[in-house]
């Protein structure tokens, strides 16, 4: 991932891991934000620094920290880069709340294959 400037200059770019395929390629929007959110069947996995971009078939895909359960990551920060997500972009929490920061609502965020 890489955070592009409006004069084209990356300022940051780290790991990431998500879902292939999952969203499409194209350009997107930064829709909404929320400092937290909850996740999975029963609402049991938190989600840190959720930066929602895209619309999938249920629920939006966000940009967010790798997500915990019971306080627990569910993912190793050496494991990203790996396809392990059902859709969402998951990040290390500190690259998750640099994004939060940096990424208003209307952000464009490019999606490539």
């Amino acid at each position: 991932m890489w955070l592009v400037e409006a004069s084209g200059v990356v300022s940051h770019s780290w790991l990431v891991s998500g879902r292939r395929g999952i969203p499409a390629p194209g350009t997107y929007r930064v829709f909404s934000k929320s400092p937290s959110s909850a996740a999975g069947p029963t609402g049991g996995l938190r989600l840190g620094h959720m930066v929602r971009f895209a619309r999938g078939q249920r629920l939006a895909i966000g940009f967010h920290a790798i997500p915990t359960a019971r306080g627990r990551p569910i993912q190793g920060i050496d494991e990203l880069g790996e396809f392990r997500s059902a859709g969402c972009v998951r990040q290390d929490p500190r690259d998750a709340a640099t994004l939060y920061a940096w990424a208003p609502i209307g952000t464009a965020v490019v999606v490539t294959p």
